[in-house]
């Protein structure tokens, strides 16, 4: 369960299902605070975050998927966003809100590339559908 500093980011589901949790706030005590929402998102399907909506979450892929889960996390600052940092906000295990900073599996640049590489090579036909 963790939080973003109030950026907005969208979620895009590649490969897989992803189970989404949605909470009001962060809490030390995980067995105390229910998710208020629950969704699981297909492949293609696309869920999202902002400042006001969805900042706290988990996401999963859960043990009854029998594929990989692949999603595409995109997130953006506002101008005036005060408190923009690279972290996850969570809580650990002995009640301390802690920073993750996630790490890329790729350079944006290098998947860009990759990604019309791969564009390139589909049929007209895929393009349009």
């Amino acid at each position: 369960i963790h939080s973003h500093a109030n950026t907005d980011a969208i979620i895009r589901v590649l490969r897989g299902e992803i189970n989404v949790k949605l909470y009001p706030f962060l809490c030390p005590d995980k067995n105390e605070l229910k998710p208020f929402a629950i969704s699981n998102f297909k492949k293609d399907e696309i869920t999202w975050i902002s400042p006001d909506l969805n900042q706290v979450h988990q996401l999963k892929n859960l043990e009854t998927n029998n594929k990989a889960c692949i999603t595409m996390n995109c997130y953006i600052y506002t101008q005036n966003d005060k408190t923009h940092y690279d972290y996850f906000d969570y809580i650990d295990s002995n009640a301390k809100l802690q920073q993750y900073e996630p790490d890329s599996d790729m350079d944006f640049v290098e998947f860009k590339q990759l990604m019309k590489t791969e564009w390139n090579k589909r049929s007209l036909k895929d393009k349009l559908f």
